[in-house]
């Protein structure tokens, strides 16, 4: 059979599609024609460094639509296009190699230890390796809030990049835990930049839904109660912090929908450019008097050490 007749024949199959050109995204081919189909459409993509900000909330995973609808603080909000459709592709992009010596970075998120040096920046928190929930298996808002105001008080003339993990998965609000329940969360990741592997286990909540054993709708309501919980712990940091801030994230997330410019459904976010997973909200706090920003030699952090010497005092019983 001809490509064109297999085309023909498969067009309407999302499964077929998932099949033939998820495994060119490796090569980069999907997202070649995704960077086509945008600058056609005068689409351009925000480079976060270059923005003017004070702080920057990043909300790991929200999707500008259900912000959108969603968001309660006040401020002037517009949408965005990432540079990346899964974390660590955001944070290549933004930042590469350069130097930040006048950021101080907070975040929840491992892959920051993984993609980037810590050296960068004047100084990295890795929350998530000091404040890791073994039972849910992420890093709760509250934690990132507690740290972030922290470093705000420490470090009054630096730039804050503050990264939570939610409305990312897995699901923490009640209703979530009530009906999905606990599902695999940010586990693997941990462990990877630990140096650690760990047994897959439980499927994500989104394969459940890919597979069927939740519906779309589900998935749907769980996701928005994440993307209310970080709205809700961004809102109570940026009432204590001086500065302009500015809240967006580093991608959205795939529900269930046409992953367009591409013809099939999609889960999650698997490294594709689909209009979901770069379209990201751009919410800009003026705030009070702006700070004076100074760039000094960084501080470093031993992220890893620490991860590594909690889990063995763990083990043994000492926490």
């Amino acid at each position: 059979m001809s490509k064109l007749a297999t085309i023909k024949q498969n067009w309407n199959e999302s499964k077929w599609w998932r099949e033939v050109f998820i495994p060119m995204a490796k090569n980069n081919m999907c997202n070649l024609f995704a960077k086509l189909y945008y600058s056609l459409n005068n689409i351009e993509f925000i480079s976060v460094t270059d923005a003017d900000w004070d702080n920057l909330l990043i909300l790991d995973a929200c999707r500008y639509d259900f912000f959108d609808e969603i968001n309660d603080i006040e401020g002037s909000l517009t949408k965005t296009y990432s540079q990346g459709s899964n974390s660590m592709s955001f944070l290549r992009r933004n930042f590469g190699n350069d130097d930040f010596s006048d950021i101080v970075v907070v975040t929840g998120n491992p892959y920051q230890k993984k993609v980037l040096d810590d050296t960068q920046f004047h100084k990295v928190y890795h929350v998530w390796s000091s404040h890791w929930d073994k039972e849910l298996q992420t890093v709760r808002p509250e934690a990132v809030t507690d740290v972030a105001l922290e470093a705000a008080e420490t470090h009054p003339n630096k730039r804050l990049l503050i990264h939570y993990m939610q409305p990312h998965f897995p699901f923490i609000g009640p209703w979530a835990q009530k009906h999905i329940g606990v599902t695999a969360g940010n586990l693997g990741a941990r462990e990877a930049v630990i140096g650690r592997e760990t047994d897959p286990g439980e499927k994500t909540v989104f394969r459940r839904a890919e597979t069927g054993e939740i519906s779309n709708e589900v998935l749907k309501r769980a996701y928005r109660e994440n993307v209310e919980i970080a709205i809700e712990h961004a809102s109570i940091l940026i009432e204590k912090l001086s500065g302009k801030t500015v809240v967006t994230a580093d991608h959205g997330e795939m529900l269930g929908e046409r992953a367009w410019p591409f013809p099939w459904q999609e889960y999650q976010h698997p490294g594709i450019l689909a209009k979901k997973l770069i379209e990201v909200p751009w919410l800009v706090v003026e705030g009070n008097q702006r700070k004076e920003i100074i760039k000094e030699p960084p501080r470093g952090s031993e992220a890893v050490e620490e991860a590594k010497i909690q889990d063995r005092l763990e083990s043994l019983g000492y926490t």
